[in-house]
């Protein structure tokens, strides 16, 4: 049985890039996760709105642990991003990644991400290789 509290942690704190930026893992159940990011002044592009590699990042980050519920590790085989409105004065992003298919060696997940007024900054599909390694040893 997979301890989904031993895989938070481990993303939580492994990611180091996610670390980086301050993405919090908020929750997590097998085949789904919902990550958060509070928006810094250096996360904004030369047009005063968040940088689409800041939204790319949060949205593979909830994908990527979704998709390690299982227990497996994997890595991002493809990504597709629809950047739907601006996120100029958001304040907090939060992404929340569900499963569209589980397979043996390849999964796919959708993602949807808003701001703190419910506002759709974008959408997603990711999909993911299984490394058919432990996540954790």
């Amino acid at each position: 049985m997979v301890d989904l509290q031993k895989i938070l942690d481990y993303r939580q704190t492994c990611n180091k890039f996610g670390n980086y930026l301050g993405v919090k893992i908020s929750e997590i159940k097998i085949a789904y996760a919902k990550c958060e990011l509070a928006i810094r002044e250096d996360f904004m592009n030369p047009h005063g709105t968040v940088h689409g590699g800041v939204i790319f990042t949060l949205a593979d980050i909830a994908a990527g642990t979704a998709a390690s519920t299982y227990g497996q590790a994997c890595t991002t085989l493809d990504a597709h991003i629809q950047f739907l409105a601006a996120a100029k004065k958001s304040h907090v992003l939060y992404c929340e990644a569900n499963e569209i298919k589980h397979g043996k060696t390849i999964s796919v997940y959708e993602t949807r991400m808003t701001d703190e007024t419910g506002k759709l900054i974008s959408t997603g599909t990711y999909t993911f290789f299984n490394l058919s390694t432990p996540l954790i040893n």
